[in-house]
Formats: structure tokens, sequence, C-alpha cells
């Protein structure tokens, strides 16, 4: 007689992630064509380039390892959403304009706050900050940056493409992210109930 299979919450759709997976690639693939030129790989927007093509790369990897890898997967785009202001700070201090105006600094500042922020929220309270905090780096922080004199004018539609595409990819994953999480949850707390 085969014993009964233990019941598992219901994991996200599966068919959704590969399609959110996918998109993200086609994405990330078509922002490495938007690079004008590889050249200077010290430049913080093609470190960010790299960044997330090997975001992306450690998402799939995160994905092979099944739930062990869930955890990594969100801390991972935690970790990516919390230093994307962290580029364009980089490039106010090493590449701006003389006639720039100290109010950029102020808020790539803030976005550093913003963006930290979300991050943690993100990890510690509810997987849609991140979702929500990666789309909107690329929809609305990246757009806004058009006219920064300090980047150069492919980085938005590039930051905008991966952004966009690790954000829907993150927003699909949130169903398996609060599966996982209540499975590790249900772990941790079975040896303290048999210990009482």
């Amino acid at each position: 007689m085969e014993s009964p299979k233990p019941s598992r919450p219901a994991a996200g759709n599966a068919a959704l992630e590969r399609m959110a997976l996918g998109l993200a690639t086609v994405l990330t693939v078509a922002a490495l064509y938007v690079v004008p030129a590889w050249t200077d790989l010290l430049d913080p927007s093609i470190l960010a380039t790299i960044a997330g093509a090997v975001t992306l790369i450690l998402v799939y990897v995160a994905r092979w390892r099944g739930d062990a890898g869930v955890a990594f997967e969100r801390g991972l785009l935690a970790l990516f959403l919390a230093g994307m202001p962290v580029v364009y700070l980089a490039r106010w201090f090493a590449f701006r304009p003389e006639n720039s105006p100290p109010a950029w600094l102020a808020v790539e500042l803030a976005g550093l706050g913003i963006f930290g922020l979300l991050a943690v929220l993100g990890l510690k309270r509810s997987p849609w900050f991140l979702a929500i905090g990666i789309v909107g780096h690329g929809i609305v922080w990246d757009v806004s940056h058009v006219t920064a004199p300090f980047m150069p004018s492919w980085y938005w539609i590039m930051c905008l493409l991966v952004d966009v595409g690790l954000g829907l990819y993150a927003a699909a994953r949130i169903p398996s992210w609060r599966r996982a999480s209540a499975v590790l949850a249900s772990a941790r707390a079975t040896p303290q109930a048999a210990g009482q």
C-alpha cells in the first residue's frame, strides 16, 4: 500500500513563470545590444549592464535548485534593486559635467534611499515591493534620467529593458516564493513542536 504524499501549498503558475523568465531573457539580450561599445569595462554603466546579465544567469541557477534556490533568488533580486541607484551615483561622481547642477546629487541620494527601502521591504514584508520596485525603477527612474548629463544616452533604454523583464518575472514568482517560505516556516516549526 502506498503511503500518501505530503500535501504542499499550491505552487505558482509554472507556465506563467517560464513565460516571464523567457521575456526577461529576451529583454536582457536586447539590452546587451543597446550598448554601443564595450571598450571601458570599468564604466559604472557597463558594469551595470554586465550585472543585469549576471543577475539573469543567477536567476536561472536559483530556479534549477528548486525550493533550495528560492531564498537566494529573492535575496538576489533585492540586491539587484538596492544596487540600481548606485550606478547613477557612481556616474554622477565620475562623469558629471562641471555645470551639472548639484541637485542631481540629492536626486541620486534619494533614489538610493527609496530603492534600498523597497529592497528591504521586499525581503522582510512582501515580495511585491521587489516586483514593483524593479519595474518602477525602469519605468520611472530610468526614463526620468534620459537627459541626465552624466549618464550615457543609451543607458536608460538598456536599464528599462532589464528592469521591466526582471520585475515582471519577480511578480510571476511571488506565489512560488510564498509557497517556499511557508514550507520552510513549517519545517522550522516542526522540530520545536516535537521537542515540547
